[in-house]
């Protein structure tokens, strides 16, 4: 046994959840005002910050480095909106568990938006002349 007391973490964890809701509007905000920042490794890190919010709301903002000239930038949002993707893919998860067909149907689902992101980074890449 660890010493921790489970509810304890708990309330930690919730009162966690609780606090990022309160600063999360303002929060995104910061960090979507970050992708424009002249400095590449700010406007990679904001890209990054954004993937583990991963808040959908977020993905248009990210397009503009997906096509950048910069691969790192690419990179990053590249990742992030994976991570939005996958943030999502696992809600419908836990919504599907209790069916088997629908579990199914949520892995394809899962499968699909993963080509689909992929595939969206490419197009965009060479369409730019970029890669």
């Amino acid at each position: 046994m660890n010493g921790r007391n489970p509810e304890t973490e708990r309330s930690l964890v919730q009162d966690s959840q609780g606090n990022l809701e309160k600063f999360r509007k303002p929060l995104l905000q910061y960090l979507i005002s970050g992708l424009e920042h002249p400095d590449t490794e700010v406007r990679s890190t904001a890209a990054d910050a954004l993937g583990a919010l991963a808040d959908t709301e977020t993905l248009g903002d990210l397009l503009p480095l997906m096509v950048s000239q910069d691969p790192q930038l690419r990179e990053a949002a590249l990742r992030s909106a994976e991570k939005i993707q996958n943030s999502r893919i696992d809600f419908y998860h836990c919504r599907t568990a209790g069916c088997e067909h629908c579990l199914i149907r949520s892995i394809a689902e899962e499968a699909l938006a993963r080509m689909r992101i992929r595939d969206c980074g490419i197009s965009v890449m060479q369409k730019g002349g970029i890669g």
